[in-house]
């Protein structure tokens, strides 16, 4: 498992506005003491960050997530108050000692707050993210389901980690989904995704590959990660452009501040032999298949069936 430090936008939020002796500051502004207060966590940050590279500076990027991640933030802290002003004012209160006496512990906290994070944990970030952004239905595959009868290594880089579906009837009329189905028409886009905790310059082509060759079964194809430094991008867009993978940065924070970094291309048609092979080695594999064939032969869907996504 690899250990990393959050940055844990809410605490900092918190902290910062704790500090402030009640005085009402805008989004920039907590962003513009948040960029002071922690400049190695924003320099991580802005590493990390795509959006930086495209024009936008850290501070401003906080500030937009301040806004997007609000009721996050007042969730974990719902002392934060807001004046609706324009722009929006947010302030902590001071009421008594005793209440900054609790904002001065869970300053401490917040500043101290770690997360150890595996690849596994960033499953559900992903899920509703690809849930909320490309209406797909997701589930993990879990190699250890594996039967393994090639030997310990017969199965390398076979497996992805995520595998999804699209309904591309989800809009159609009734009469549109049954001719549809009767003419033997496109109903449902599969989807494959390799995650990964970091992706730098000295990783970026063995993980690329590794996601080349257990997702290009599918119509659309993604490597995603929770950090990817900025050294490695120019390599990514070689490498996608030249194979149609596409890249999907995870936000564990927020998962609607997730982004496509770069889209996938769409294939023609999903390669039904290596699907097959996966069928044959992993349960997992075999139960998606099975949803994707209810799909086809109900037109229905359900939430249930897939362990990413949402639950209503």
């Amino acid at each position: 498992m690899a250990k990393r430090t959050s940055f844990n936008l809410a605490g900092k939020v918190f902290t910062i506005l704790s500090k402030a002796n009640g005085e009402r500051i805008t989004a920039r502004e907590t962003a513009k003491r948040i960029v002071a207060n922690y400049p190695d966590d924003c320099e991580a940050k802005a590493e990390r960050s795509q959006a930086i590279d495209e024009g936008y500076t850290v501070e401003g990027q906080i500030a937009s997530e301040i806004g997007s991640s609000l009721k996050m933030i007042l969730k974990k802290y719902p002392a934060i108050q807001i004046i609706e002003t324009r722009p929006r004012e947010y302030y902590v209160p001071i009421e008594s000692e005793e209440i900054e006496a609790t904002a001065t512990v869970k300053s401490v906290l917040a500043d101290s707050y770690e997360e150890v994070f595996s690849e596994h944990d960033l499953y559900p970030f992903l899920g509703q993210f690809v849930w909320s952004d490309l209406d797909c239905f997701s589930m993990r595959i879990d190699e250890r389901k594996s039967r393994n009868a090639r030997g310990p290594k017969g199965n390398m880089w076979l497996y992805p980690d995520i595998v999804g579906m699209t309904d591309l009837t989800s809009n159609w009329s009734n009469e549109t989904s049954a001719l549809a189905k009767a003419t033997q028409t496109e109903l449902a886009h599969l989807f494959s995704f390799e995650v990964k905790l970091t992706i730098n310059r000295s990783n970026v082509r063995e993980v690329f590959f590794q996601t080349l060759s257990n997702s290009s079964w599918a119509h659309y194809s993604y490597l995603a990660a929770s950090e990817i430094n900025r050294n490695a991008m120019p390599e990514l867009r070689l490498l996608c452009a030249s194979h149609g993978i596409g890249l999907i940065q995870i936000e564990t924070t927020d998962a609607s501040n997730s982004q496509v970094l770069i889209p996938a291309r769409l294939k023609d048609a999903v390669d039904w032999n290596l699907l097959n092979r996966l069928a044959e080695e992993n349960s997992d594999a075999r139960y998606f298949i099975k949803a994707v064939r209810d799909f086809h032969l109900t037109g229905e869907t359900s939430q249930r069936n897939w362990d990413l996504c949402p639950k209503k």
